[in-house]
């Protein structure tokens, strides 16, 4: 039996990937999301052997388990990597050179944004220490949305007082 080219199967599945895109809410980098979804569909098709089961239950469950893992992988680099570093702020904030900066002024600039205690946890070891949202919560007996409010207000006042 032969199979049908990709460009024929895609417009058959195309609905299938944007009510998996809206399933599951990716309404942020929605075109990067599209696009694994229909790498996904081209590695179905690659694959799939008409002998064991029907193509479209094969390949939806081949996307939405592609999507899922995507999604997974996203969220977790997200919650682990920082974005900007403690003395981007302070360079923002001073306009001095990195080398010209120490952590003595570091500490001093966190402490003119006037950040509470939990939220001075947050920057001290997820910003420079490096230490997971998941791993911060473990150590203070919290949980990890807890953490992430501490890291939700530090940044807002971090960001007030560096844009004085």
């Amino acid at each position: 039996m032969s199979r049908p080219p990709f460009h024929e199967v895609y417009h058959q599945f195309e609905p299938l990937i944007f009510s998996f895109i809206h399933k599951f809410r990716l309404i942020y980098d929605q075109d990067e999301y599209i696009q694994i979804a229909r790498i996904a569909l081209f590695e179905a098709w690659s694959r799939h052997d008409g002998d064991h089961s029907s193509f479209p239950g094969y390949a939806k469950s081949y996307i939405r388990g592609y999507l899922q893992n995507a999604i997974t992988a996203d969220r977790k680099n997200q919650e682990q990597n920082v974005f900007t570093e403690p003395s981007t702020f302070a360079l923002m904030h001073t306009g001095k050179s990195e080398d010209d900066f120490s952590m003595s002024e570091v500490s001093m600039l966190l402490d003119s944004a006037s950040l509470s205690g939990r939220e001075r946890i947050w920057v001290d070891e997820y910003l420079l220490n490096g230490s997971s949202q998941k791993d911060i919560a473990g150590r203070h007996g919290v949980k990890p949305e807890t953490v992430k409010a501490w890291r939700k207000s530090a940044l807002l006042k971090l960001r007030r007082e560096f844009n004085k």
